[in-house]
């Protein structure tokens, strides 16, 4: 049984995340789905309150807040 040919090739990749690149773009993540579908995705900055604690951490400062 031989492999279906690629939707996409590697330069097809590079070239988007260039493309991306030059625009001003943070690239976070690039998806490519199943029918050949690209998506890049922007790069975020997590906030305070979604940065998981170290479980060092979290025991020392429930410890501190006694």
């Amino acid at each position: 049984m031989s492999r279906a040919a690629a939707k996409f090739t590697q330069a097809d990749v590079r070239r988007a995340l260039k493309g991306a690149q030059d625009a001003g773009f943070d690239v976070g993540a690039i998806e490519i789905r199943p029918d050949g579908v690209m998506q890049i995705m922007r790069q975020t900055q997590p906030s305070a309150s979604t940065v998981p604690i170290d479980p060092f951490e979290a025991w020392k400062a429930s410890r501190d807040a006694r």
